[in-house]
């Protein structure tokens, strides 16, 4: 259950382009759309940036600065999703975080999957240093129960969300 109340939209973007016939990336394709789905579904992108809000709070609070505003507050969302996003792809992909900064600035799905593609074409691609920051925000226990609860909501056809097969 959340404590906040997360106010968070995705930004515009324009659609991808269809690519015919080429099997392995319709199933690499599938496979982010899926997770995607997922995500939406079951907010557990919205689940961590809510975590990660109250801790930016209590550590805020603690320091004695003043409150943080709302649009700080959606800045800190953004992030916090944004992190989430890159580190889950940085895990499908198994490549460098070089590697993984030049997969997202080049491919409109990682784009997409990360929410930094925009419909006015101003994309803010992560560095291979934010992508090592993102990364730093989760522990590996943290990471391998997200990847389970990944794989178990899309693989068992008894779950409520109905997205097996």
């Amino acid at each position: 259950m959340m404590k906040n109340n997360i106010a968070f939209q995705d930004e515009l973007s324009y659609p991808g382009f269809e690519i015919k016939n080429y099997k392995d990336y319709f199933e690499y394709y599938n496979l982010i759309q899926r997770i995607d789905e997922i995500l939406k579904i079951t907010n557990m992108d919205l689940h961590f940036a809510d975590e990660y809000v109250s801790r930016a709070l209590k550590e805020n609070h603690g320091s004695g600065d003043k409150i943080l505003s709302p649009k700080q507050i959606i800045r800190i969302t953004h992030i916090a999703i944004q992190a989430y996003r890159c580190t889950l792809s940085g895990i499908l992909l198994g490549k460098s975080y070089r590697e993984q900064s030049i997969f997202i600035a080049e491919g409109f799905l990682l784009q997409r999957f990360c929410l930094i593609a925009r419909i006015d074409g101003k994309i803010k691609v992560p560095t291979k240093s934010t992508l090592q920051r993102y990364a730093k925000f989760f522990d590996e226990g943290f990471i391998r129960d997200q990847v389970s609860m990944l794989n178990k909501y899309a693989f068992d056809p008894t779950n409520v969300l109905g997205l097996c097969c």
